[in-house]
């Protein structure tokens, strides 16, 4: 039970349940669902593989023995559930209610173990695997029954033996248990044929389920929370900003835990200040910090907590809310009741005039104002607005801040300057891969071949892009094109931008006619278990939902046209446990900031008018550590002239130019991948191909 509390995930290969293994299930299993709520992402997972037999005893303990036997284990385990609407055994009623409020959740899989070939007896090795939320595990293996006893007489003398210490020798085990379970699950092993639990008896289950916090209320759960402890990046966030003196920018890479690093900071401060969240640009963001960011870590009654946007009530609504908020702290309300106050709020809205008038009410000694995705923050326009809001403390988050379409980003830059320098403390994602704070991937290239019409608009907006660059110095090329927008005050950019975007433009447009993602999903199907497909425009992702939907694949849209409530079921569509068939989300760009998907292990990258911006967030969105997700897979699409060397033809200087940079983010992302050596390869016979060495 104590170890359940603390599980992330829970690997379990037994023999057949039992009456009393089922009834033994009922009080851990709370602990271990206790986490769905305190620590929502990602939701823990428990897997479990059963002998398909259910022993004669047990059968006539639960049926009363009057019914047929059954052949199958759905056969059997259908007429137990049926049964159970007559039972009068309570203890046996709550553990499967339990149990069937887990494989409501998505948090319980079941899979059935037969034995075949040579083994012609039970599946009955039992073997159990808990990882905790820093990836911590522990293994077991032995005959002692999940039970007080194999028969309820509690007289039985077994035993089992549990691996815990990370010493060399201990590891073997722990590996070898890991490999079985794995292999297990995967119905890799010889002897033995594994298969999901047949969908009706499932749903079956599921019904018996109630809502969670009916289970919670029953045995008076507060608000206890049991988070990991912090990671090493982390730690030296907070000191970063501590020794800047309380400001400064977390420049860390998605999925290494900035916003958490941002709320350890916050809480290291001696009288807790009115923190105001700024989300970003996605109203899903407000949501995703409430419920998987404060609550975790404060707990229901120790935060308050005020949402800001077009989604949580009118202007005058919103106005009325934050102002009651900052009096009430003012007066010190909060302060009686030991509570954290924080404003949750999109960047639309706390840059407009009436929200920084309300804030400006409180002395900036006791603000703090935390920026995620901080790049918005820096462009022209009214969202710049947000940088007028004045708090001693600041913590700006993002894994790519520097903009190029701001004077040096100097605003950014200035708001956030400490006592050292405008970052606090930077963490790449090399470093990351590297201390597995995030996932190891595997990288594809795939070269798509552009039409003669498509080729010679290409050539005129490089051409046009080109020349504009050369009015600002002639020495500038297409390859240099980005570099140098953030060297250039705003007056100079409007028109850079507009052509830069043009050819760019051109690219996408001549991705959206293209087939190459379901070329992809076609070939590689088998390794996309939850896969991301960035589409070029929403027609391309129309498109391509009709086509998937023809291969009998859902691809279910993701953009800001689909209502907030559809884009929550989809959330929590992919964090439960993948049941044997692709799962795919459709996005443009939604997913590209924030969003927290961490079960997404797959992407198929197509959309060719990418910044330096989208290229690394959308890598990163897919590296998040997952129970189960042993590496990511990414598929990323690129338009060039021709792919093959018989179809080679002179090209222009602009074009190579164009292929050069392309090649250059191709193998800026190459160098992490497991498959690093494959990919150089392949990018240097592009080289060669088109004469970039």
């Amino acid at each position: 039970m104590p170890i359940l509390s603390l599980a992330s995930s829970y690997d379990r290969s037994t023999g057949s349940f039992s009456v009393a293994g089922i009834k033994a299930l009922a009080q851990p299993l709370v602990h271990f669902m206790r986490n769905v709520i305190e620590l929502s992402s990602p939701l823990p997972v428990m897997r479990i593989v059963a002998s398909h037999d259910i022993s004669d005893s047990d059968y006539d303990q639960i049926s009363g023995g009057y019914q047929k036997r059954y052949k199958t284990a759905e056969e059997k385990l259908l007429a137990i559930l049926q049964s159970l609407k007559d039972s009068s055994d309570q203890e046996l009623l709550r553990a499967v209610r339990n149990i069937g409020t887990m494989v409501q959740l998505g948090c319980l899989d079941i899979k059935v173990a037969v034995p075949t070939e040579k083994l012609g007896g039970l599946f009955h090795r039992k073997i159990g695997v808990f990882t905790d939320f820093h990836e911590n595990k522990i293994t077991f293996e032995g005959s002692q029954n999940v039970s007080k006893s194999g028969d309820g007489s509690e007289k039985n003398l077994e035993g089992l033996v549990a691996f815990c210490s990370d010493e060399p020798a201990i590891m073997k085990f722990k590996a070898g248990h890991i490999r079985f379970f794995e292999d297990l699950w995967e119905d890799k092993l010889q002897n033995v044929k594994v298969r999901p639990l047949d969908q009706y008896p499932r749903d079956l289950l599921a019904s018996y389920g109630v809502p969670l916090d009916t289970i919670m209320k029953e045995i008076g759960a507060g608000p206890s929370i049991i988070l990991p402890p912090p990671r090493e990046c982390q730690r030296e966030a907070v000191l970063g900003w501590i020794q800047n003196g309380h400001r400064g920018i977390f420049d860390m890479c998605t999925g290494s835990g900035k916003s958490r690093a941002a709320l350890l900071a916050l809480d290291s401060l001696k009288d807790p200040p009115l923190s105001i969240i700024v989300t970003g640009n996605l109203i899903d963001l407000v949501s995703q910090w409430a419920e998987n960011e404060i609550t975790p870590m404060y707990g229901k009654s120790k935060a308050h907590l005020v949402k800001v946007s077009s989604d949580h009530g009118t202007r005058k609504e919103l106005e009325r809310k934050v102002m009651e908020t900052v009096e009430d702290f003012r007066l010190g309300f909060y302060t009686k009741e030991e509570k954290r106050v924080f404003i949750i709020s999109t960047i639309q809205s706390a840059s407009q005039e009436w929200f920084r008038q309300i804030t400006r009410r409180i002395d900036p000694s006791r603000l703090a104002i935390v920026i995620d995705e901080v790049h918005h923050a820096g462009a022209p326009g009214p969202t710049g607005d947000i940088l007028r809001i004045q708090g001693d403390y600041r913590i700006g988050l993002s894994a790519t801040w520097r903009r190029y379409d701001d004077d040096e980003n100097g605003s950014l830059e200035d708001y956030f300057r400490g006592e050292h320098s405008a970052v606090a403390y930077s963490y790449s994602l090399s470093r990351g891969i590297r201390e597995t704070v995030l996932s190891e991937y595997k990288y594809f290239v795939h070269a798509v071949p552009l039409e003669p019409e498509e080729l010679a608009e290409l050539r005129k907006r490089l051409i046009e892009y080109e020349e504009e660059l050369r009015k600002i110095d002639p020495s500038l090329g297409i390859r240099r094109g980005d570099e140098v927008l953030g060297l250039l005050p705003t007056s100079k950019l409007s028109r850079l931008i507009q052509l830069r975007n043009a050819w760019r433009n051109t690219l996408g447009r001549a991705l959206a006619k293209t087939d190459v993602a379901l070329q992809i999903v076609d070939q590689e199907a088998a390794n996309l278990k939850k896969c991301i497909i960035y589409c070029a425009d929403k027609d391309h992702l129309d498109r391509s939902s009709i086509l998937m939907g023809q291969r009998h694949y859902d691809l279910e849209p993701y953009d800001s046209h689909v209502p907030e409530e559809t884009r929550r079921r989809i959330r929590d569509k992919f964090r439960a446990p993948y049941q044997g068939q692709p799962m795919f989300i459709g996005a443009i760009k939604c997913l590209d900031e924030g969003i927290d998907l961490p079960a997404l292990d797959s992407a198929i990258l197509v959309a060719s008018n990418r910044t330096e911006r989208e290229w690394i967030q959308r890598r990163g969105r897919i590296l998040r550590k997952y129970p189960g997700k042993k590496y990511s897979t990414i598929h990323d699409v690129i338009m060039l002239p021709y792919a093959k060397e018989r179809d080679a033809f002179p090209l222009t200087r602009q074009e190579k130019e164009y292929i050069e940079t392309e090649l250059s983010r191709l193998e800026s992302f190459a160098q992490d991948s497991l498959n690093r050596t494959d990919v150089v390869n392949e990018i240097h016979r592009l080289r060669r191909l088109f004469g970039v060495d």
